[in-house]
């Protein structure tokens, strides 16, 4: 059973990349109708359902973002989204000096639509 065990995680590994190259593939084909920065969207093609969420992942300078504590951050320094939203252009302006904003991972549900 241990053999077996360790042979399925190598398994896993290289599924793993496969599915990030299909991922990749997919992402390629539809990213001309992914019209906004976030958000998730939903495309039939082919006989399939494809949901494609794209988000941002935000990085937070902690020095920075001690000196704004009390503006739009919570304990350990992570955007509070709802309060930024909220907050006036010069606030958002000292809050944006704070982080560094690139794209995240999409994730992918495909599903197949009966016929």
């Amino acid at each position: 059973m241990l053999a077996r065990l360790l042979e399925l995680r190598s398994q896993e590994k290289a599924l793993k990349v496969l599915i990030l190259d299909a991922e990749v593939e997919i992402y390629k084909n539809f990213a001309n109708q992914l019209d906004k920065e976030e958000g998730s969207f939903n495309i039939v093609n082919e006989g399939y359902k494809v949901k494609i969420v794209k988000k941002n992942k935000i990085v937070v300078d902690q020095m920075k973002a001690a000196q704004l504590s009390d503006i739009a951050f919570k304990a350990k320094y992570s955007l509070d989204k709802k309060a930024y939203k909220l907050l006036s252009d010069d606030d958002k302006s000292a809050v944006d000096d704070c982080l560094t904003t690139s794209p995240a991972k999409p994730s992918f549900t495909v599903e197949k639509l009966e016929e």
